[in-house]
């Protein structure tokens, strides 16, 4: 899935839980549990309030300093599949 840098997500309205520095989230609907790994994590977190995907990037880049082109691609790559799991929305 294409995005563009103003595209905005936001999480949806789950229970989840932080273990050990892993989220855990249930998709009571679907019912079924996702457990992200750090890089997810920090996404899930930074989308406790709506952001676009420039503000994403830039936030994980923060937190790891590996460079914007490299974490879009890789940012762009778990929204999409995070969306496909329903657990973010753009909006």
């Amino acid at each position: 899935m294409q995005f563009n840098n103003t595209d905005r997500f936001q999480r949806c309205d789950l229970p989840w839980q932080e273990i050990e520095g892993r989220i855990l989230i249930l998709s009571p609907e679907r019912q079924k549990a996702h457990d992200l790994n750090r890089s997810a994590g920090h996404i899930w977190k930074i989308l406790s309030e709506t952001k676009s995907l420039e503000d994403i990037v830039i936030q994980m880049n923060d937190i790891y300093g590996v460079g914007t082109k490299q974490l879009t691609t890789d940012v762009c790559r778990c929204l999409d599949s995070m969306g496909r799991e329903g657990l973010v929305a753009r909006g």
